[in-house]
């Protein structure tokens, strides 16, 4: 599967709500930026990584590679947990969730 687009609008999986609470349920989100690789949360070399992340573990980005930052839509504020693509329904542009 590919990686997830910047923008790309989502709500939270059942599993995802289970860990983050039900107050997000049917809350629309929005990716903020990817990562695709792991970078030690002890190095100061993010310009020389743009797209590694502290917390990115490759089992858990099983499905498309990558770990997301992300906002709920319309704030300025990142949600201050990154996502896997497995605790994401994507939206399409006729607001019709893609199945899992």
């Amino acid at each position: 599967m590919k990686r997830l687009d910047v923008g790309q609008l989502f709500t939270l999986t059942q599993d995802a709500l289970e860990v983050y609470g039900e107050e997000y349920k049917d809350v629309v989100f929005e990716i903020v930026e990817w990562y695709d690789s792991y970078l030690p949360g002890y190095s100061k070399n993010w310009d020389n990584h743009p797209h590694s992340h502290p917390g990115y573990d490759e089992e858990a980005a099983y499905i498309d590679g990558c770990i997301y930052d992300v906002k709920i839509e319309g704030e300025a504020d990142t949600f201050g947990n990154s996502l896997y693509r497995w605790e994401m329904n994507v939206i399409e542009e006729d607001n019709d969730k893609i199945p899992q």
